[in-house]
Protein backbone atom coordinates (compact mmCIF):
# COMPACT_ATOMS: atom_id res chain seq x y z
CA UNK A 1 0.00 0.00 0.00
CA UNK A 2 1.52 3.42 -1.06
CA UNK A 3 -1.26 5.43 0.48
CA UNK A 4 -0.67 6.40 3.75
CA UNK A 5 0.31 10.38 3.46
CA UNK A 6 -3.41 10.81 3.14
CA UNK A 7 -3.93 10.12 6.86
CA UNK A 8 -3.33 13.33 8.17
CA UNK A 9 -6.66 14.46 6.14
CA UNK A 10 -9.34 11.81 7.52
CA UNK A 11 -10.58 12.61 10.77
CA UNK A 12 -10.58 9.46 13.29
CA UNK A 13 -14.14 8.14 14.48
CA UNK A 14 -14.69 4.92 16.93
CA UNK A 15 -15.38 1.66 15.53
CA UNK A 16 -19.05 0.75 14.99
CA UNK A 17 -20.09 -2.46 14.64
CA UNK A 18 -21.41 -1.75 11.36
CA UNK A 19 -18.46 -0.54 10.20
CA UNK A 20 -17.13 -3.83 11.07
CA UNK A 21 -19.51 -5.71 9.15
CA UNK A 22 -19.60 -3.69 6.09
CA UNK A 23 -15.67 -4.26 6.06
CA UNK A 24 -15.98 -7.86 6.78
CA UNK A 25 -18.35 -8.37 3.93
CA UNK A 26 -16.22 -6.61 1.40
CA UNK A 27 -13.03 -8.77 2.33
CA UNK A 28 -15.67 -11.50 1.46
CA UNK A 29 -16.55 -10.38 -1.80
CA UNK A 30 -12.99 -9.45 -2.51
CA UNK A 31 -11.13 -12.46 -1.28
CA UNK A 32 -7.84 -11.61 -3.04
CA UNK A 33 -7.60 -8.39 -1.31
CA UNK A 34 -7.72 -9.86 2.01
CA UNK A 35 -4.00 -8.35 2.82
CA UNK A 36 -4.17 -5.19 1.26
CA UNK A 37 -7.63 -4.61 3.16
CA UNK A 38 -5.96 -5.42 6.51
CA UNK A 39 -3.04 -3.40 5.88
CA UNK A 40 -5.05 -0.23 4.88
CA UNK A 41 -6.47 -0.33 8.65
CA UNK A 42 -5.26 0.58 11.57
CA UNK A 43 -5.25 -2.80 13.40
CA UNK A 44 -4.63 -2.70 16.71
CA UNK A 45 -5.53 -5.64 19.02
CA UNK A 46 -8.68 -5.85 21.31
CA UNK A 47 -9.50 -8.00 24.35
CA UNK A 48 -11.40 -10.82 23.96
CA UNK A 49 -14.35 -9.99 24.85
CA UNK A 50 -15.30 -7.80 22.12
CA UNK A 51 -15.04 -10.96 20.03
CA UNK A 52 -18.74 -10.06 19.44
CA UNK A 53 -17.88 -7.27 17.11
CA UNK A 54 -14.76 -8.50 15.30
CA UNK A 55 -15.26 -9.07 11.40
CA UNK A 56 -13.28 -12.27 11.26
CA UNK A 57 -12.33 -12.50 7.95
CA UNK A 58 -10.44 -9.31 7.73
CA UNK A 59 -7.62 -10.50 9.59
CA UNK A 60 -5.08 -11.29 7.38
CA UNK A 61 -3.78 -14.60 8.32
CA UNK A 62 -5.20 -17.45 10.80
CA UNK A 63 -2.29 -16.66 12.98
CA UNK A 64 -2.39 -13.08 12.94
CA UNK A 65 -3.29 -12.02 16.65
CA UNK A 66 -7.01 -10.57 17.43
CA UNK A 67 -7.63 -7.14 15.60
CA UNK A 68 -10.05 -4.52 15.05
CA UNK A 69 -9.61 -1.98 12.33
CA UNK A 70 -9.74 1.63 13.44
CA UNK A 71 -10.65 4.40 12.88
CA UNK A 72 -13.07 3.23 11.01
CA UNK A 73 -13.37 6.41 8.83
CA UNK A 74 -9.51 6.14 7.44
CA UNK A 75 -10.47 2.36 6.79
CA UNK A 76 -13.20 3.54 4.72
CA UNK A 77 -11.06 5.80 2.94
CA UNK A 78 -8.35 3.55 2.52
CA UNK A 79 -10.12 0.67 1.22
CA UNK A 80 -12.26 3.12 -1.46
CA UNK A 81 -8.63 3.79 -2.75
CA UNK A 82 -8.00 -0.64 -3.36
CA UNK A 83 -7.74 -1.30 -7.11
CA UNK A 84 -11.02 -3.23 -8.27
CA UNK A 85 -12.69 -2.67 -4.57
CA UNK A 86 -16.10 -1.92 -4.07
CA UNK A 87 -16.72 1.09 -1.87
CA UNK A 88 -18.43 0.41 1.75
CA UNK A 89 -21.52 2.39 0.97
CA UNK A 90 -21.58 0.41 -2.82
CA UNK A 91 -21.63 -2.98 -0.94
CA UNK A 92 -25.15 -4.16 -0.63
CA UNK A 93 -25.61 -7.61 0.89
CA UNK A 94 -28.39 -9.52 -0.08
CA UNK A 95 -31.40 -10.12 2.33
CA UNK A 96 -31.44 -12.74 5.40
CA UNK A 97 -34.25 -14.74 7.12
CA UNK A 98 -33.81 -15.66 10.66
CA UNK A 99 -36.28 -18.90 11.05
CA UNK A 100 -34.77 -19.45 14.81
CA UNK A 101 -35.27 -16.56 17.34
CA UNK A 102 -36.20 -16.28 20.69
CA UNK A 103 -38.10 -13.69 22.63
CA UNK A 104 -37.30 -14.97 26.30
CA UNK A 105 -37.18 -12.89 29.72
CA UNK A 106 -33.15 -12.34 30.49
CA UNK A 107 -31.79 -15.22 32.08
CA UNK A 108 -28.33 -14.53 33.96
CA UNK A 109 -27.88 -18.55 34.64
CA UNK A 110 -28.60 -18.73 30.30
CA UNK A 111 -26.31 -16.30 29.56
CA UNK A 112 -23.50 -16.90 32.03
CA UNK A 113 -23.49 -20.23 30.10
CA UNK A 114 -23.32 -18.28 26.60
CA UNK A 115 -20.70 -16.19 27.73
CA UNK A 116 -18.55 -19.32 29.13
CA UNK A 117 -19.55 -21.56 25.76
CA UNK A 118 -19.35 -18.72 22.91
CA UNK A 119 -17.63 -15.74 24.72
CA UNK A 120 -19.88 -13.40 23.99
CA UNK A 121 -21.78 -10.54 26.11
CA UNK A 122 -25.12 -10.71 27.03
CA UNK A 123 -28.30 -7.86 27.58
CA UNK A 124 -28.76 -7.66 31.33
CA UNK A 125 -32.19 -6.33 30.98
CA UNK A 126 -35.46 -7.46 28.85
CA UNK A 127 -35.58 -3.83 27.78
CA UNK A 128 -32.02 -4.21 26.56
CA UNK A 129 -32.22 -7.58 24.94
CA UNK A 130 -35.00 -6.60 22.99
CA UNK A 131 -33.63 -3.00 21.60
CA UNK A 132 -30.35 -5.10 20.71
CA UNK A 133 -31.86 -7.74 19.19
CA UNK A 134 -33.76 -5.64 16.93
CA UNK A 135 -31.03 -3.35 16.21
CA UNK A 136 -28.89 -6.11 14.91
CA UNK A 137 -31.75 -7.84 12.37
CA UNK A 138 -31.48 -4.99 11.14
CA UNK A 139 -28.02 -4.11 10.80
CA UNK A 140 -27.04 -7.30 9.33
CA UNK A 141 -29.81 -7.32 6.59
CA UNK A 142 -32.53 -9.68 8.13
CA UNK A 143 -36.04 -8.90 6.58
CA UNK A 144 -38.19 -11.45 8.66
CA UNK A 145 -37.56 -14.01 11.63
CA UNK A 146 -39.57 -16.29 13.27
CA UNK A 147 -39.93 -15.74 16.79
CA UNK A 148 -40.75 -17.79 19.62
CA UNK A 149 -41.48 -17.61 23.85
CA UNK A 150 -42.98 -15.86 26.61
CA UNK A 151 -42.06 -12.07 24.84
CA UNK A 152 -42.90 -12.82 21.39
CA UNK A 153 -45.86 -11.37 20.98
CA UNK A 154 -44.99 -7.90 23.20
CA UNK A 155 -41.79 -8.10 20.57
CA UNK A 156 -43.83 -8.59 17.63
CA UNK A 157 -45.96 -4.80 18.74
CA UNK A 158 -42.53 -3.34 18.24
CA UNK A 159 -41.67 -4.66 14.89
CA UNK A 160 -44.56 -6.31 12.85
CA UNK A 161 -42.96 -6.05 9.85
CA UNK A 162 -39.78 -7.74 10.58
CA UNK A 163 -41.24 -10.77 13.30
CA UNK A 164 -43.13 -13.38 12.63
CA UNK A 165 -44.44 -15.71 15.95
CA UNK A 166 -44.19 -19.12 16.47
CA UNK A 167 -46.76 -21.12 18.75
CA UNK A 168 -44.97 -23.96 21.15
CA UNK A 169 -47.42 -26.95 22.42
CA UNK A 170 -46.80 -26.85 25.91
CA UNK A 171 -47.53 -23.32 26.47
CA UNK A 172 -50.52 -23.67 23.86
CA UNK A 173 -52.93 -25.73 23.03
CA UNK A 174 -54.03 -27.79 19.87
CA UNK A 175 -57.14 -25.65 20.20
CA UNK A 176 -55.66 -22.12 21.05
CA UNK A 177 -53.02 -22.72 18.24
CA UNK A 178 -55.74 -23.38 15.57
CA UNK A 179 -57.88 -20.00 16.82
CA UNK A 180 -54.99 -17.88 16.78
CA UNK A 181 -53.17 -18.86 13.28
CA UNK A 182 -57.30 -18.53 12.05
CA UNK A 183 -56.36 -14.69 13.42
CA UNK A 184 -53.22 -14.32 12.10
CA UNK A 185 -51.31 -14.39 15.14
CA UNK A 186 -49.06 -17.76 14.73
CA UNK A 187 -47.46 -18.30 11.20
CA UNK A 188 -45.71 -21.90 12.32
CA UNK A 189 -45.17 -23.95 15.40
CA UNK A 190 -41.67 -23.77 16.65
CA UNK A 191 -39.63 -24.06 18.77
CA UNK A 192 -41.05 -27.25 19.60
CA UNK A 193 -39.01 -28.90 22.01
CA UNK A 194 -40.81 -32.27 23.53
CA UNK A 195 -36.69 -33.29 23.64
CA UNK A 196 -36.19 -31.17 26.74
CA UNK A 197 -39.31 -32.98 28.38
CA UNK A 198 -37.45 -36.59 27.47
CA UNK A 199 -40.07 -37.82 24.40
CA UNK A 200 -39.38 -38.51 20.90
CA UNK A 201 -40.72 -37.14 17.56
CA UNK A 202 -43.31 -40.76 17.34
CA UNK A 203 -44.96 -40.28 21.13
CA UNK A 204 -48.27 -40.06 20.92
CA UNK A 205 -48.94 -36.87 23.21
CA UNK A 206 -47.11 -35.10 19.73
CA UNK A 207 -49.16 -36.64 17.31
CA UNK A 208 -52.26 -33.84 18.06
CA UNK A 209 -49.78 -31.16 17.40
CA UNK A 210 -48.47 -32.49 14.40
CA UNK A 211 -52.05 -33.76 12.70
CA UNK A 212 -53.00 -29.99 13.37
CA UNK A 213 -49.46 -28.66 11.46
CA UNK A 214 -50.45 -30.64 8.47
CA UNK A 215 -54.11 -29.78 8.40
CA UNK A 216 -53.34 -25.84 8.62
CA UNK A 217 -50.04 -25.93 6.11
CA UNK A 218 -48.19 -24.69 9.11
CA UNK A 219 -44.27 -24.95 9.52
CA UNK A 220 -43.53 -27.03 12.48
CA UNK A 221 -39.56 -26.20 13.59
CA UNK A 222 -38.49 -28.87 15.81
CA UNK A 223 -35.66 -29.05 18.21
CA UNK A 224 -33.28 -32.02 17.99
CA UNK A 225 -29.98 -32.24 18.93
CA UNK A 226 -27.71 -30.28 21.48
CA UNK A 227 -29.11 -28.30 24.58
CA UNK A 228 -27.54 -26.71 27.39
CA UNK A 229 -23.80 -28.62 28.21
CA UNK A 230 -25.01 -30.83 31.13
CA UNK A 231 -28.80 -30.06 30.77
CA UNK A 232 -30.22 -33.25 32.00
CA UNK A 233 -28.07 -32.38 35.70
CA UNK A 234 -29.68 -29.38 35.71
CA UNK A 235 -32.17 -27.46 34.10
CA UNK A 236 -33.79 -30.44 32.04
CA UNK A 237 -33.40 -33.51 33.85
CA UNK A 238 -35.56 -35.09 31.37
CA UNK A 239 -33.29 -34.13 28.67
CA UNK A 240 -32.04 -36.96 26.77
CA UNK A 241 -29.43 -36.84 23.61
CA UNK A 242 -29.93 -39.45 22.49
CA UNK A 243 -33.45 -38.52 21.31
CA UNK A 244 -31.13 -35.94 18.73
CA UNK A 245 -31.61 -38.65 16.43
CA UNK A 246 -33.35 -37.72 13.49
CA UNK A 247 -34.58 -40.81 11.98
CA UNK A 248 -36.57 -41.02 15.07
CA UNK A 249 -39.20 -38.65 12.86
CA UNK A 250 -39.83 -41.41 10.13
CA UNK A 251 -42.81 -42.70 11.32
CA UNK A 252 -44.45 -39.27 11.71
CA UNK A 253 -43.37 -38.08 8.16
CA UNK A 254 -44.89 -41.26 7.14
CA UNK A 255 -48.33 -40.33 8.80
CA UNK A 256 -48.31 -37.21 7.94
CA UNK A 257 -46.07 -36.46 4.43
CA UNK A 258 -47.56 -33.12 3.56
CA UNK A 259 -46.08 -31.78 6.98
CA UNK A 260 -43.78 -28.65 6.59
CA UNK A 261 -40.95 -29.82 9.06
CA UNK A 262 -37.43 -28.12 9.71
CA UNK A 263 -35.01 -29.42 11.93
CA UNK A 264 -33.35 -27.29 14.24
CA UNK A 265 -30.18 -27.53 15.01
CA UNK A 266 -29.95 -29.36 11.88
CA UNK A 267 -29.79 -32.87 14.48
CA UNK A 268 -26.47 -32.33 15.53
CA UNK A 269 -24.46 -34.07 15.99
CA UNK A 270 -26.49 -36.88 14.20
CA UNK A 271 -24.98 -35.79 10.90
CA UNK A 272 -24.94 -39.35 9.08
CA UNK A 273 -28.81 -39.88 10.31
CA UNK A 274 -29.27 -35.61 9.08
CA UNK A 275 -28.24 -36.86 5.96
CA UNK A 276 -30.04 -40.00 5.69
CA UNK A 277 -33.68 -38.50 7.07
CA UNK A 278 -32.94 -35.32 4.23
CA UNK A 279 -32.41 -38.31 1.63
CA UNK A 280 -35.38 -40.46 2.48
CA UNK A 281 -37.72 -37.37 2.92
CA UNK A 282 -37.17 -34.64 0.46
CA UNK A 283 -39.96 -32.60 2.22
CA UNK A 284 -37.45 -32.22 5.64
CA UNK A 285 -35.05 -28.75 5.68
CA UNK A 286 -32.87 -28.03 8.80
CA UNK A 287 -31.80 -25.14 9.95
CA UNK A 288 -28.59 -24.45 11.69
CA UNK A 289 -29.31 -22.77 14.70
CA UNK A 290 -26.96 -21.84 17.84
CA UNK A 291 -24.04 -24.48 16.10
CA UNK A 292 -23.60 -21.20 13.57
CA UNK A 293 -22.12 -19.56 16.45
CA UNK A 294 -21.72 -21.47 19.56
CA UNK A 295 -19.93 -24.51 18.21
CA UNK A 296 -16.63 -23.97 17.45
CA UNK A 297 -15.70 -22.69 13.95
CA UNK A 298 -13.89 -25.58 12.35
CA UNK A 299 -16.72 -28.03 13.79
CA UNK A 300 -19.57 -25.89 12.21
CA UNK A 301 -18.40 -25.20 8.76
CA UNK A 302 -17.74 -29.48 9.23
CA UNK A 303 -21.07 -29.91 10.22
CA UNK A 304 -22.57 -27.77 7.18
CA UNK A 305 -20.24 -28.47 4.74
CA UNK A 306 -21.47 -32.44 4.55
CA UNK A 307 -24.46 -31.36 4.73
CA UNK A 308 -23.93 -28.66 1.19
CA UNK A 309 -21.46 -31.41 -0.09
CA UNK A 310 -24.17 -34.04 -0.06
CA UNK A 311 -26.73 -32.17 -2.04
CA UNK A 312 -28.62 -30.52 0.62
CA UNK A 313 -27.58 -26.73 0.28
CA UNK A 314 -31.35 -26.29 -0.99
CA UNK A 315 -32.86 -27.34 2.01
CA UNK A 316 -30.65 -25.32 4.83
CA UNK A 317 -32.04 -22.41 6.51
CA UNK A 318 -30.17 -20.23 8.40
CA UNK A 319 -31.33 -19.37 12.14
CA UNK A 320 -29.35 -17.83 14.70
CA UNK A 321 -31.02 -19.08 17.73
CA UNK A 322 -30.19 -15.57 19.66
CA UNK A 323 -31.29 -16.42 22.94
CA UNK A 324 -29.32 -13.55 25.50
CA UNK A 325 -26.49 -12.53 23.26
CA UNK A 326 -27.53 -9.96 20.20
CA UNK A 327 -24.30 -10.57 18.95
CA UNK A 328 -24.80 -13.93 18.33
CA UNK A 329 -26.73 -13.00 15.10
CA UNK A 330 -23.64 -11.06 13.52
CA UNK A 331 -21.40 -13.76 14.14
CA UNK A 332 -23.79 -16.38 13.01
CA UNK A 333 -24.57 -14.65 9.67
CA UNK A 334 -20.65 -14.09 8.77
CA UNK A 335 -19.78 -17.64 9.83
CA UNK A 336 -21.97 -18.52 6.40
CA UNK A 337 -20.58 -15.29 4.53
CA UNK A 338 -17.26 -16.26 5.75
CA UNK A 339 -17.55 -20.09 4.58
CA UNK A 340 -15.17 -20.65 1.20
CA UNK A 341 -16.97 -23.99 0.26
CA UNK A 342 -19.85 -22.24 -0.27
CA UNK A 343 -20.66 -20.69 -3.79
CA UNK A 344 -22.68 -17.18 -3.73
CA UNK A 345 -25.79 -18.85 -5.29
CA UNK A 346 -25.82 -21.56 -2.18
CA UNK A 347 -24.72 -18.72 0.17
CA UNK A 348 -27.61 -16.88 -0.85
CA UNK A 349 -29.80 -19.98 -0.73
CA UNK A 350 -29.01 -20.75 2.83
CA UNK A 351 -29.04 -17.20 4.07
CA UNK A 352 -32.76 -16.33 2.22
CA UNK A 353 -33.78 -17.97 -1.23
CA UNK A 354 -34.82 -21.36 0.95
CA UNK A 355 -36.32 -19.87 3.94
CA UNK A 356 -38.44 -17.59 1.05
CA UNK A 357 -39.29 -21.02 -0.59
CA UNK A 358 -40.35 -22.86 2.54
CA UNK A 359 -42.11 -20.39 4.28
CA UNK A 360 -43.67 -19.76 0.50
CA UNK A 361 -43.54 -16.26 0.23
CA UNK A 362 -45.10 -14.25 -2.57
CA UNK A 363 -43.08 -12.70 -5.44
CA UNK A 364 -44.33 -9.25 -3.56
CA UNK A 365 -43.12 -10.12 -0.29
CA UNK A 366 -39.93 -11.14 -1.77
CA UNK A 367 -39.49 -8.08 -4.32
CA UNK A 368 -40.25 -5.86 -0.65
CA UNK A 369 -37.53 -7.24 0.98
CA UNK A 370 -35.19 -6.83 -1.25
CA UNK A 371 -36.32 -3.40 -2.06
CA UNK A 372 -35.82 -2.73 1.80
CA UNK A 373 -32.03 -2.93 1.97
CA UNK A 374 -31.58 -0.27 -0.80
CA UNK A 375 -33.57 2.33 1.47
Amino acid sequence: MTHHGRRSHIQAVPPHRDDLDAIDMLVHEHPGLRADIAAACELQPVALTELEVLPTSVLASPRTPIMTPMPSLYCYAMLALLPGCATANQFTPGPVIDMHLHALPVSPENARAITEISGLSCATTDEELLTETLAALRRNGVVLALVSGDNALAWQDHAPELLWVGAQPGRETVASIRRLHQEGTYKAIAEFSPQYAGLAPGDPSLEPFFALAEELDLPVGYHMGLGPPGAAYTVAPEYRMSLSNPLLFEEVLLRHPNLRLFVMHAGWPMLDEMLGLLHAHPQVYVDIGVIDWALPEKEFHHYLSRLVGAGFGDRVLFGSDQMDSPAAIGVAIRRIRDADYLSAEQERAILYDNAARFLRLSDEEIALHHESLSR
